[in-house]
């Protein structure tokens, strides 16, 4: 299901927690700048019964900022919603995510939800992802084993680097993250190799995703 609309995003934002937020009490939410903007509106609605899990430390000090009821994703094994931006977004394939850093954690948020509303910039709906990178998040013991079996499945990759310190991004669960060329078949299958925690493809057959375009 998808909601297009050129409304301005106050009413946006409006449908969003009209449609998919007032009779929720658990839901998981994301992080990055849409997520921000979400909060700073969401925070004159009633949202006195919910309890919000989010994925990473940012939106948790956002959340509690705005005083909003915050809880642990590590009590729950189901949320009744999650809610989060995406990178890029194609109708025949899904999202990729990860560029906050929080891959695994909305991974995991996402797969614990009866339902996942992505709010997507137009900008970031993309026809292909061929010409696009995808995070996968490893284990930083597993680091030169990883770039052996990259480089010999001719993966092109980049390990990516902080912004504001010297050095990898780590991620909230302490590892680093590769961005690797999109390759489907190798996506579907990195899982395997020990040492991969997750990756930033969301499969649009593997969630229940609803579509919300700014």
């Amino acid at each position: 299901m998808e909601i297009k609309t050129d409304e301005n995003i106050n009413e946006i934002i409006d449908i969003i927690y009209e449609k998919y937020i007032t009779k929720q009490k658990y839901i998981g939410i994301g992080t990055g700048r849409t997520i921000e903007i979400l909060i700073n509106h969401l925070k004159n609605k009633n949202i006195e019964n919910i309890l919000f899990i989010p994925t990473s430390l940012s939106t948790m000090h956002i959340l509690n900022l705005n005083k909003f009821k915050i809880s642990q994703i590590n009590l729950y094994n189901t949320v009744d919603l999650y809610i989060d931006g995406a990178d890029y977004y194609n109708k025949d394939i899904g999202l990729i995510k990860g560029k906050g850093g929080a891959l695994t954690m909305e991974k995991l948020l996402a797969k614990m939800s009866t339902i996942f509303v992505a709010v997507i910039q137009k900008e970031k709906i993309k026809e292909t992802f061929d010409d696009l990178y995808v995070p996968i998040e490893i284990l930083p013991e597993a680091f030169s084993y990883i770039v052996s079996i990259l480089e010999k499945e001719k993966i092109i990759y980049s390990l990516r680097q902080g912004t504001g310190k010297y050095g990898p991004t780590i991620t909230e669960n302490g590892n680093l993250i590769f961005d690797v060329k999109y390759n489907l078949e190798f996506l579907k299958e990195c899982k395997k190799i020990t040492g991969i925690v997750e990756h930033g493809l969301f499969l649009k057959t593997e969630f229940n995703i609803k579509i919300v375009t700014l």
